[in-house]
């Protein structure tokens, strides 16, 4: 049986916890909102290290991974809903090249992001 949500991460109980379970709701909102766990880290008043170990710790993986899953979340959406390339879907949600985006996503789902398309997400 699957735990529920609340049960692999109870309600924040620190300052630093609270800022990055903000961070978390953000990053789900807008992928796009910072380019960087510094920028992130900034953005909370915390430096990027501190930030980065409270964030693996909470969420067991770190700030920039999750901000990869999130991006990989809404790519397999626009993927899914929208007619938009791969190139378009990479520089949307902020991937500098978008042979990087295809590497990525390719290297997460074991496929292209058009083949991925093409057997209906």
């Amino acid at each position: 049986m699957e735990q529920d949500q609340d049960d692999r991460n109870p309600p924040p109980s620190s300052e630093v916890e609270q800022a990055i379970m903000a961070c978390v709701n953000e990053l789900r909102e807008s992928p796009t909102r910072w380019s960087s766990v510094a920028a992130m880290a900034a953005h909370y008043h915390y430096s990027a290290d501190h930030f980065s170990r409270a964030f693996k710790q909470r969420l067991g993986l770190s700030p920039a991974q999750f901000l990869i899953e999130v991006r990989l979340e809404h790519a397999r959406n626009l993927l899914r809903y929208t007619n938009l390339s791969a190139s378009q879907i990479a520089q949307e949600l902020g991937f500098a090249d978008p042979a990087y985006f295809s590497r990525v996503f390719t290297r997460h789902h074991r496929i292209s992001p058009g083949a991925w398309r093409r057997q209906g997400g």
